[in-house]
């Protein structure tokens, strides 16, 4: 059996595809023709069969870019493949790479001068690989300097927090847009990434991913074409490339993509819960045995003995230690002063002084050895009745800029200042604190609900605590939080089931519209329209540098589609507990994920249903014919008319109506 496994892992390998790369190959089911593609800002794309985007037009840098490379080759396929709109082509190659399967998938993203690339690689062998690869981009004589995203000019490397590459026109090509290459996300950028850039018109980008044995990685980027000026600042380019920030097209992938790529860090979704509670600490991983570190090459595997444990946490009280509750222990030898790190099964951190009455280590196979310069201690994994609390939140965390971890209790409310005032937040309502997505403004606060508010915590908190008492804490010391709430919530992407608001830079409220009316200006005249009617409202075309109009597209409850300007300069919006007003320029997209009716409306409905049953025919089939055409909007006051009724034409009627929306 042993001789003919990884013949077995081979064929399963080879005949079971990534589920994503199935849906799409039913989607893109028409043959790819390359051709001119003009986006909604008139750029003009020109993608040839391997996935390169070739210059098009004479108003542009583009020259050969998007080139994926391994070595000296380059990728290829026969038949790139199309959806009926044009907006996804699927590319698969014929012959794997190395042992590794390439699928290129571009996504033409409608209402944005953006091609979003998805690059699949997945390994066929029963074998993990190391694969390397290269994307390359060619420019053309009207570049004139390529920076990051953030306005630093720059020859090789991205540093830390910056996500991409911009390249700006000379000042005499006005009519050219910038190319803006996204990267990675946020959370992705959290390290040094290479590049090489060459006479400011050759641009190469080397990844080396491991991709383990019948497993799928993928690479997500993209390409856009910004209109910008001439002479900008650093902060006029950051401003004008955050808002085509990589993160903004996740939610058009599949989720399985997300996870499995390398280049987005948290961005998949995940609240990283394995960070709070974790199993390695400072590089040793706990096992069935305790671990005593006595220097970067020497571990000791055995049982440590440890009685009378006092910790005193940056000059508070002394805190007695439970044993049972410690997970790993370091020493002055490890921190090169005087203080020690207290790790805790329940995912707290403290730093502080280390008192012990007794911390001796017996070796296996050796003699009981006292523990005096302690470097690390790391303590075997629970026992029970400890193993029901492993890998799970008992409190409420915060996170200090120090690195320390403290478990708090979840009362009170937190005052924090956001882009529309100052807010007080239930603790109790609080999901996670984290670094925003576009790092100009404060922190990410994640609420129950699914709001999402960037924030400043500069101001002093109160915090009642587990084990420490109450601590006065300036606010900018706080990093991060996470509540058990996470737990029960998969993903933080994860969209409300509750009206909400969405702004262009990726805050989200949920609430209500206030506003009776939403007016909308149209190519014909103003249309005004019930908020409650509206089932999705979106950005169409970003917003004009001089007016700040965006211009919108609606989709209604009662079918029909709508595009125009909000002639508003704020929307009301009635959240938990207080009231938001919103600029419209702020505003990204309106979803209201169940239908409703206003009050104007339901007596409608009430009327047409009580006409479901009237003795005139024509009255019965006007009334069925205007409910239907309501749709969801109707349903509910139709299954309440259903309950009641006994009428069998109006059951009939209803019967049928109902079924309708099933």
């Amino acid at each position: 059996m042993n001789a003919i496994s990884p013949i077995i892992l081979m064929i399963l390998a080879l005949t079971i595809q990534p589920l994503a790369l199935a849906a799409d190959l039913q989607e893109a089911n028409l043959p790819y023709v390359p051709g001119s593609i003009a986006d909604s800002e008139g750029n003009e794309w020109l993608i040839e069969q391997n996935g390169t985007v070739q210059q098009s037009g004479a108003e542009t840098m583009i020259g050969n870019c998007m080139s994926l490379q391994f070595g000296n080759q380059q990728f290829y396929t026969q038949q790139a493949m199309t959806t009926a709109d044009g907006r996804l082509i699927v590319m698969p190659n014929n012959q794997a790479v190395g042992g590794v399967r390439i699928t290129r998938r571009i996504y033409l993203i409608e209402g944005h001068p953006v091609l979003l690339y998805v690059e699949e690689f997945h390994n066929i062998t029963s074998r993990d690989l190391v694969f390397n690869f290269e994307v390359r981009h060619n420019l053309n004589h009207q570049a004139r300097e390529i920076t990051s995203n953030l306005g630093r000019p720059i020859k090789d490397s991205l540093e830390p927090k910056e996500k991409g590459l911009f390249s700006i026109p000379g000042e005499n090509e006005k009519n050219a847009p910038a190319l803006l290459f996204m990267m990675r996300t946020a959370a992705g950028a959290t390290s040094t990434m290479k590049t090489r850039v060459q006479n400011k018109y050759q641009i190469s980008i080397p990844y080396s991913i491991t991709i383990p044995a019948g497993q799928v990685r993928y690479l997500v980027h993209g390409i856009a074409q910004v209109r910008s000026k001439a002479g900008q600042t650093n902060t006029t380019i950051a401003q004008n490339t955050s808002t085509y920030a990589l993160e903004r097209y996740l939610d058009r992938l599949p989720k399985t993509s997300l996870k499995l790529a390398i280049n987005l860090g948290d961005e998949s979704g995940s609240w990283n819960l394995a960070d709070w509670l974790p199993s390695v600490f400072w590089g040793v991983t706990q096992n069935s045995f305790d671990q005593w570190a006595l220097g970067q090459q020497s571990i000791l595997k055995g049982q440590a003995i440890l009685r009378g444990i006092i910790f005193n946490r940056q000059g508070e009280a002394k805190i007695k230690m439970d044993p049972s509750r410690i997970a790993a222990l370091a020493g002055s030898h490890f921190t090169r002063d005087e203080t020690s790190w207290i790790c805790l099964r329940d995912g707290q951190r403290w730093k502080g002084q280390l008192e012990a009455e007794e911390m001796n280590f017996s070796p296996l196979g050796g003699s009981e050895l006292p523990i005096q310069s302690l470097e690390k201690l790391i303590l075997r994994q629970p026992s029970p009745p400890f193993t029901q609390h492993e890998n799970k939140l008992m409190h409420p965390l915060i996170e200090l800029r120090s690195g320390e971890r403290i478990a708090i209790q979840a009362e009170g409310d937190w005052n924090v200042q956001t882009a529309w005032g100052t807010r007080s937040i239930p603790w109790s309502e609080i999901v996670a604190l984290h670094e925003n997505e576009e790092d100009t403004f404060g922190q990410l606060l994640c609420l129950k609900d699914g709001t999402r508010l960037k924030v400043l915590t500069s101001t002093p908190v109160k915090i009642q605590t587990v084990d420490l008492g109450q601590l006065d804490l300036d606010g900018k010391t706080l990093q991060r939080i996470v509540s058990p709430i996470a737990e029960s919530l998969e993903e933080t992407d994860q969209e409300p089931t509750q009206n909400y608001l969405e702004t262009a830079d990726k805050q989200r409220i949920v609430g209500q519209i206030k506003n009776p009316q939403i007016l909308i200006s149209s190519e014909t005249g103003v249309v005004p329209i019930s908020p409650h009617s509206i089932r999705e409202m979106k950005v169409a075309h970003p917003m004009n540098d001089v007016s700040h109009e965006s211009v919108f597209d609606l989709k209604l409850w009662a079918g029909g589609n709508l595009q125009g300007k909000l002639l508003h300069e704020t929307l009301s919006l009635e959240g938990k507990g207080y009231v938001w007003n919103i600029p419209c320029w702020h505003i990204e997209r309106i979803v209201n994920p169940s239908p409703s009716a206003d009050a104007e409306l339901l007596r409608k409905i009430a009327t047409w249903i009580h006409d479901l049953g009237s003795d005139d025919w024509k009255s019965r089939e006007t009334a069925t014919r205007t409910l239907r055409e309501l749709g969801p909007l109707a349903l509910v006051s139709l299954k309440q008319e259903r309950q009641s009724t006994k009428d069998a034409e109006m059951i009939r009627r209803l019967d049928e109506l109902i079924n309708n929306e099933k």
